[in-house]
């Protein structure tokens, strides 16, 4: 499932960081057309100061993980085979690489630009696909039939951020309490349509025995 709105911008801001902090290290001539200005990356750095390379490592290293997890949420491969000859056997061998964990270690020869393209594309590549998801989150935040969905699964949310889901047995009664909020819910929405239907509602007998239903 993808997040919400602002959740999914959060992650396009991060990693569109990640990929400015990459072009900032690497200096490849003309990669640095779009790319925010160093001092919007790093906090500290003043207006038209170089930041320090010990820093752009810090920032980069700090955000590989999550820039990472970001990319294999939307599902674009991070993982891909180098292939080389072998020193030793003069055979050729594929070598595995995480493109954006192993950035230190990517291998540069014999063309050390075709790593860092292979990482830009990737980073890019994840960007578009969470472009698309937040069109789709904008569009949601005026359906309100969305709305009604995150109201309906709102106590599942509310258990899960606070540990009930990880058992068996707590699960068990997650899913009790979830089903009883469900049919409570409809039965207030039924009573409130039949209110603005015009038809009489017997609000007493419906509070008696929702308070039945819970403590039963």
């Amino acid at each position: 499932m993808w997040p919400g709105y602002l959740a999914v911008k959060r992650k396009i801001a991060g990693i569109t960081r990640f990929r400015d902090l990459i072009i900032y290290r690497e200096q490849w001539a003309g990669a640095d057309i779009d790319v925010a200005p160093i001092h919007q990356l790093i906090p500290g750095i003043k207006v038209g100061e170089q930041a320090p390379a010990q820093i752009v490592d810090r920032e980069i290293k700090r955000a590989q993980r999550p820039v990472h997890n970001d990319v294999n949420f939307a599902q674009v491969p991070t993982r891909f085979n180098y292939r080389h000859r072998d020193f030793d056997s003069g055979k050729f061998v594929e070598t595995p690489y995480e493109i954006i964990l192993d950035y230190y270690r990517l291998p540069r020869n014999p063309n050390p630009k075709n790593s860092y393209d292979a990482l830009i594309n990737t980073l890019e590549e994840a960007i578009g696909t969470y472009q698309v998801a937040l069109r789709r989150a904008k569009r949601d935040l005026y359906n309100p039939i969305s709305w009604i969905a995150k109201l309906i699964r709102l106590p599942i949310t509310i258990m899960e951020r606070a540990g009930f889901g990880e058992h068996e047995k707590t699960q068990e009664l997650m899913l009790g309490g979830y089903v009883r909020f469900v049919k409570i819910a409809m039965g207030v929405i039924l009573a409130f349509a039949a209110l603005i239907l015009g038809v009489k509602v017997p609000w007493g007998e419906i509070v008696n025995g929702v308070i039945q239903y819970i403590f039963k």
